[in-house]
């Protein structure tokens, strides 16, 4: 099950904190929101720099050897749930 730390947001979201923006959602595109609703919600409240990464945040996908990971070096507000990555446990995009 998904969590959204920055508020609720429907099947059709693709950016927390951008109202209106949609983006088809399947089970790997959940896992990635909720990788970006994380970060941006941390780099919110004083864990991690707002201005640049601050490091990778990552999630191991339930029932599956897979890991959606944020990149390195990319702004948590400027990311898009497409530059969320999924590997799998060798570190292999998984498509």
């Amino acid at each position: 099950m998904a969590l959204y730390p920055l508020g609720r947001w429907n099947n059709n979201t693709t950016k927390p904190y951008q109202k209106g923006a949609t983006l088809e959602m399947g089970k790997k595109n959940a896992e990635k929101l909720t990788v970006l609703a994380a970060a941006r919600w941390l780099a919110d409240h004083g864990y991690l720099e707002k201005r640049s990464s601050g490091g990778n945040i990552s999630l191991r996908i339930a029932n599956q050897d897979a890991i959606a990971i944020t990149p390195s070096g990319r702004s948590y507000f400027k990311m898009a749930v497409e530059d969320v990555c999924v590997v799998d446990l060798d570190g292999k995009p998984l498509g």
